[in-house]
């Protein structure tokens, strides 16, 4: 959903939060049991204006992959063939 509303994600790195976090460079994961991990993204990404907008952007780029309409597409495909 942050994605979709083209926010920058700051998420546990749980794997597949992670993964697509990482493959789309739409913000990053972090070990969310240590506080300081949190307050120092944060303090990053507030220092670094450029770094938001390129997770902004990359949240437009995310975004039209990762929707309802291109999953149902994909599933589609892969049931006609198979």
């Amino acid at each position: 959903q942050y994605i979709m509303a083209g926010l920058p994600v700051l998420s546990s790195d749980l794997p597949q939060m992670k993964k697509i976090i990482e493959t789309y460079e739409v913000g990053e994961a972090i070990d969310i049991s240590k506080e300081q991990s949190i307050v120092d993204t944060l303090k990053k990404w507030e220092s670094d204006p450029k770094l938001i907008q390129k997770y902004k952007a990359n949240c437009g780029k995310a975004a039209l992959e990762l929707n309802w309409q291109a999953e149902y597409q994909r599933a589609k495909n892969k049931l006609l063939n198979f």
